[in-house]
């Protein structure tokens, strides 16, 4: 789920998990598919599920995630010099 928050974000930030949920139906066996989606996503934080399927359709477990974007530290360039990337800027 983290990788479908952080895919939903057009400044390519961080995530961390602030909230996770995960309700485990059966065993999974064979080969297994997962789906995750961001349903909504805030500037600030991407909320997301997930289910996960085995070889012959049925989900096996269904999650839900809450996660919050990281801002962008920022860097020094070669001299040193301190480089202020657009997300660390307050707004």
């Amino acid at each position: 789920m983290a990788v479908a928050a952080r895919s939903s974000d057009p400044g390519d930030r961080s995530v961390v998990t602030v909230e996770m949920k995960n309700n485990f139906m059966q065993a999974a066996n064979g080969i297994l598919r997962v789906k995750a989606d961001t349903v909504r996503r805030t500037a600030t934080m991407a909320f997301c599920e997930a289910k996960l399927y085995n070889d012959q359709g049925e989900i096996c477990c269904m999650a839900t995630g809450t996660f919050q974007f990281l801002k962008r530290p920022a860097a020094k360039d070669a001299n040193g010099e301190r480089v202020v990337n657009e997300d660390s800027i307050q707004k």
